[in-house]
């Protein structure tokens, strides 16, 4: 072989990859700065309105809830109908809720608008990451899904705390609202920068074989099995997290926008990393560390109180990089899985499948934790025993997949 021919790991994107990324980046910008703020900003929404762990935890459960069956609707359809048409209409509505939540005067209105994000961001995810499966080759997915985690490092680097300095010095709703600006920038720079896509089944295929064909294979049902398992994980712990900080670790508000953005750092400097690195040596390497990290950091986190401001950067910090390596290794196995004429049926039932477990992860910690007069935050080591046995479970799930992908090679 000539030893001087490029190496796949290192093949570079063509311009209209790299604009791709970077529309799509920006959307799920949006979504994940959405998706990180309600619980970052638990402490003041939970004081504001008066409520119970259960009452905001039925917040989270049901805009994740609506998430994913919105995203099961879109299985149905999502090989029929042409992706950037369907992308713009539903982040179209996403722009709606935030708009929606800026304004909620109270409780039920707030769970409204939280719905309409909740019924747009299991789409928008769903055909973010299929127009990533269909644009980029093998050796590009790692990378692609390592660039893709850059919006959330950048939404906790500078857009979450923003976010919570606006919330701490006017009211929580300012955050929404600077939050649907930037939503509305990104959907016009989509409009702009992403190319029409074909339609991969026909409208007069067998439309139920088709769907079902994205459940049939073992790869595929461990698959979501795997998924599923690791955000119920990450957001059990995390929904509750800034009253965690505050009320158990004795951290004051003005600190959690340095907590969240060296957070951000973390994830904005590592997952990238963890994409290049899982293309040259292996998902189930980054994986497995990654996962090991983490159980590392929710141990002393969760056992110890008080731990006072520094340790706190550091272990949030360690626990948001685990996040990443997770995330990007488990998504480019996944764009890996599903055949051609079936892969965004099957990415928008692992789309609605993640919501639904975010919506449980939410659900299992409000039934976990529970306040104390004092406000402290109880239950959160056998919150953290439940966590560390997910992690187990999936970390040999993961494997499992990878060894029957093999295996058709």
């Amino acid at each position: 072989m000539n030893s001087t021919a490029p190496s796949p790991e290192k093949k570079p994107f063509s311009r209209y990859q790299s604009l791709l990324v970077l529309s799509l980046g920006f959307l799920l910008f949006g979504m994940a700065l959405d998706f990180m703020l309600m619980p970052a900003l638990s402490a003041m929404v939970l004081e504001s309105m008066a409520l119970s762990t259960e009452a905001f935890a039925l917040i989270l459960s049901l805009n994740s809830l609506a998430a994913g069956i919105s995203a099961f609707a879109l299985s149905l359809f999502a090989d029929r109908i042409e992706r950037k048409k369907l992308l713009l209409i539903t982040y179209a509505l996403f722009c709606v809720g935030l708009i929606g939540s800026a304004l909620a005067p109270d409780y039920y209105t707030l769970i409204a608008a939280r719905l309409a994000t909740g019924i747009s961001g299991g789409m928008i995810a769903a055909l973010c990451f299929t127009l990533i499966s269909e644009h980029f080759e093998e050796k590009q997915k790692g990378r692609a899904m390592g660039l893709i985690q850059i919006p959330f490092g950048i939404g906790q680097l500078a857009g979450l705390p923003l976010a919570l300095y606006l919330a701490a010095e006017f009211q929580w709703q300012y955050a929404y609202a600077a939050l649907a600006l930037v939503a509305i920038l990104a959907f016009f720079l989509a409009l702009s920068l992403i190319r029409r896509s074909e339609v991969t089944q026909s409208p007069d295929s067998h439309f139920w074989q088709n769907w079902l064909a994205a459940f049939k294979a073992k790869k595929q049902q461990y698959c979501l099995a795997n998924n599923f398992l690791l955000i119920t994980a990450d957001v059990a712990f995390m929904s509750f997290s800034s009253a965690y900080f505050i009320f158990n670790q004795g951290l004051e508000e003005a600190d959690l926008a340095l907590v969240f953005g060296l957070a951000g750092v973390s994830s904005l400097a590592f997952g990238p990393l963890f994409g290049f690195w899982a293309d040259r040596f292996g998902q189930g390497k980054i994986f497995s560390l990654s996962t090991l990290l983490g159980a590392l950091v929710l141990i002393p986190l969760s056992l110890l109180s008080d731990l006072g401001l520094n340790w706190i950067l550091i272990l949030n910090s360690l626990l948001f990089c685990s996040v990443a390596g997770r995330t990007v290794s488990a998504g480019a196995l996944s764009l890996m899985v599903p055949r051609p004429e079936n892969r965004a049926s099957f990415l928008s039932i692992d789309s609605a499948l993640q919501r639904v477990a975010a919506g449980f992860g939410a659900a299992l910690a409000g039934w976990i934790l529970v306040q104390s007069e004092d406000n402290r935050m109880l239950n959160y080591p056998q919150l953290m025993l439940l966590i560390l046995i997910i992690y187990g479970l999936s970390t040999w799930l993961f494997f499992i997949i990878q060894r029957r992908l093999k295996s058709e090679i």
